[in-house]
């Protein structure tokens, strides 16, 4: 009878080997994971980018500047990060004939 034995270089190897091949199958159970969920979220996508709008934006209509005649301003709009709560972080006021367009 043979006897069999393994150096510790070729256990060392063999280990290493293992530990690639498990990182690679759970590497490519990730990738499946999110792909599925780009799956599930396609349709979703979809769905969204085809809506329509309950109501009528603007219906194609282009205002020419001289009919804007007026102060663009945000009133009563409120908008705060959780841990600043007392900081403004929305306000604007474009007085008339200062609008870039």
């Amino acid at each position: 009878m043979a006897t069999e034995h393994i150096t510790v270089g070729e256990l060392s190897s063999f280990l290493m080997y293992a530990f690639w091949v498990g990182i690679s199958i759970a590497g490519m159970s990730s990738f499946y994971f999110e792909l599925m969920k780009g799956f599930g979220a396609g349709p979703r996508l979809w769905e969204l980018l085809d809506r329509k709008p309950d109501f009528p934006l603007n219906e194609g209509i282009v205002l020419r500047p001289e009919q804007l005649k007026g102060n663009l301003e945000f009133q009563n709009v409120s908008f705060a990060y959780p841990t600043r709560k007392d900081a403004p972080i929305v306000a604007l006021c474009l007085p008339a004939l200062s609008w870039p367009w």
